[in-house]
């Protein structure tokens, strides 16, 4: 898969769009800065880190069901990394249903779910 890398000296949203396009049709590996809003999420890959840490913010809430819910996601985002990490094909064939376990409960939980904390 190709990818392609540039380093500038602005991330904004003009600057996103400049670079990649109006019609954009790959994939961006997002920190979700907000410059990068105007593209579809089926056009996102969000950063593992970054959920990461979110999961454990998850995990480190006060009512138990957000505690148990933050410590599965963790739970499944760390297993799916530690296969990437180990083999890159074992990921492919076996870690992918853990990751995408937990990027469905992480949908649930940023679209319909009354314990994710809404601005």
């Amino acid at each position: 898969m190709p990818a392609a890398f540039t380093m500038l000296l602005s991330r904004s949203r003009k600057t996103a769009r400049e670079l990649l396009g109006e019609s954009f049709s790959g994939v961006v590996g997002s920190d979700r800065w907000g410059a990068y809003n105007w593209i579809s999420t089926l056009h996102c890959q969000l950063c593992w880190a970054h959920l990461i840490r979110d999961f454990r913010r998850i995990a480190e809430r006060d009512d138990e069901d957000s505690r148990r819910v933050g410590e599965r996601l963790l739970d499944a985002g760390q297993k799916g990394l530690r296969l990437h990490d180990r083999d890159l094909y074992a990921c492919q064939e076996r870690g992918v249903a853990s990751i995408l376990a937990a990027g469905n409960v992480l949908l649930h939980l940023t679209t319909d779910s009354p314990l994710t904390e809404r601005p």
